[in-house]
């Protein structure tokens, strides 16, 4: 299987401190080192894997995210950024990035507060929500208007309605609602701040129906199994390429290197490192970093793990491969049994 896409974790910082946040126990206040970054951009170039995420923490405050995204669109390969936004309220930052090769395509901005009286409560920052319009307010202008990303959180489950209206004012035409999923790491499995299936099923439906109204495109990152939902709501979802869900786990699509340029599984596993940063560096250099999901035991175990029927239900669904039984961190927490129950036709 070749590796279409790569993710870079510029920083283990963010300026915000979301609880609900899946690298929430994964922060260490490191930043790559920039030699790092442009050797992982090599690597990438050489196999020809010409797309390229730069997340974290938060990767606008990367010294030298700037160069950063610069030398990867240099190297011809197709950059993209995930933010918090309030970075881009900066008037410089915002047009030093758009000078590189930002552009609407290659920018997806979380939206993490509906207004400044709950900036503080959501994401820890008072400042937050300033910045974050303010960011967007830059872009568009700039002729930037972004894709903006809203974690389906407990927290934030009451605020789905204002920032859905927010949206509509600001000239956003586009949200993705992406499902929560369980904090893992090497200590615990933390499942305070995600919704139940049952939640999230109720106010996928509830949310697309507000969204329509509002004349905005809502898509669904979904991380469930999609039997949660009707099949008739879902296929209205599938008409209108409104669902958005697998994992890079199960189709082996995707290779992730954490702070210090080690390979991890997933970006909410930073703390499972499959090959530390020399180890990945041998990789590299001896040329198995293409074909690595195939050739290396380490990661088709990971693989043979996160690609497996959850359920009797699953062996006979037509839509196995797009959904392939939802997220495979979902079940550190829940029983399959108890959550995938087929369609009743």
């Amino acid at each position: 299987m070749m590796i279409k896409s790569s993710w870079i974790n510029l920083t283990n910082s963010c300026n915000n401190q979301c609880q609900w946040c899946y690298a929430r126990n994964s922060m260490s206040n490191q930043v790559m080192q920039f030699e790092k970054a442009i050797q992982i951009l090599d690597w990438i170039a050489s196999i020809d894997c010409f797309k390229c995420i730069l997340i974290g923490g938060e990767p606008t405050i990367h010294p030298n995210v700037v160069e950063v995204f610069k030398y990867g669109v240099f190297r011809g390969i197709k950059m993209h950024i995930v933010s918090n936004g309030r970075c881009f309220s900066d008037n410089y930052f915002c047009d030093k990035m758009i000078e590189v090769g930002l552009n609407k395509s290659n920018i997806t901005v979380s939206m993490h507060a509906s207004s400044k009286e709950n900036s503080e409560f959501l994401t820890g920052c008072n400042r937050y929500f300033d910045e974050f319009s303010k960011g967007i307010k830059n872009l568009i202008q700039r002729g930037i208007t972004p894709t903006i990303n809203i974690v389906m959180s407990k927290m934030q489950c009451g605020h789905f309605d204002k920032m859905i209206e927010w949206a509509s004012i600001s000239g956003i035409n586009r949200l993705i609602f992406s499902s929560g999923l369980p904090i893992v790491s090497k200590n615990k499995v933390d499942a305070t701040y995600i919704l139940t299936p049952n939640d999230f099923g109720r106010e996928v439906v509830r949310v697309f129906g507000l969204a329509k109204k509002c004349s905005i495109e809502a898509q669904f990152l979904i991380k469930y199994p999609l039997c949660i939902l009707s099949r008739t709501f879902i296929d209205e979802l599938r008409s209108v390429k409104a669902i958005i869900c697998g994992c890079h786990l199960q189709s082996r699509s995707t290779i992730l290197f954490d702070v210090k340029g080690g390979i991890v599984p997933c970006n909410h596993l930073l703390d499972f490192q499959i090959y530390n940063n020399i180890e990945t560096e041998l990789i590299a250099k001896t040329g198995q970093m293409k074909n690595l999901w195939e050739s290396d035991i380490k990661m088709r175990t990971i693989n043979d793990f996160a690609c497996v029927y959850r359920s009797e239900y699953c062996k006979n669904c037509d839509l196995w491969n797009i959904c392939a039984g939802g997220c495979p961190l979902l079940w550190s927490y829940y029983s399959p049994s108890t959550v995938i129950n087929g369609w009743n036709y």
